[in-house]
């Protein structure tokens, strides 16, 4: 009789045991570093919505010919067009030619102000704009700055007495 080469019963429970156990420890530290990457995302995704909020102000302060309070934003205006930014408590909207852009910041807070006073009417001018919001957990302030030349100061002020 011919002796047939196999395993044993045992061995093939031992080889399913340490292959389980094998493949627990591997799916268990997928999901640690699927976890880890998840919260690693998050966190960049919130700086840099916050980064990108914080370059396009700076650069709308810089290009636009004036900045203007509005119902519940301000206004960059240009030559030839406007962004608008509304602020609500959870989120800015940003709007240029249509185009909407949504920043979900926690904690927003702003003060829009012209020659350190707080501008509350509409169609003012506005040379400061001090946000307050959230990043990560962290309260931070952001203040940014518009510089205009004095006739356009001069400008904006007859506008101001002719309308009156």
């Amino acid at each position: 009789m011919r002796k047939i080469l196999a395993y044993t019963i045992m061995e093939m429970i031992i080889v399913m045991l340490l292959s389980s156990v094998v493949f627990t420890i591997a799916f268990k530290s997928f999901e640690i570093i699927s976890s880890h990457y998840i919260t690693y995302k998050n966190n960049v995704d919130e700086i840099g919505d916050f980064s990108l909020l914080d370059r396009l102000i700076s650069n709308n302060c810089l290009q636009s010919k004036k900045i203007e309070r509005t119902t519940d934003g301000l206004d960059f205006i240009f030559e030839t067009n406007r962004i608008s930014y509304e602020f609500a408590p959870d989120y800015i909207l940003r709007i240029q030619a249509g185009v909407l852009d949504t920043f979900f910041l926690e904690s927003i807070s702003y003060k829009l102000l012209f020659m350190n006073k707080e501008v509350l009417e509409e169609n003012n001018l506005i040379d400061e704009i001090s946000l307050e919001g959230k990043v990560k957990g962290e309260l931070r302030n952001f203040n940014y700055f518009k510089q205009y030349a004095a006739n356009e100061l001069m400008l904006e002020e007859n506008k101001k007495i002719l309308s009156e």
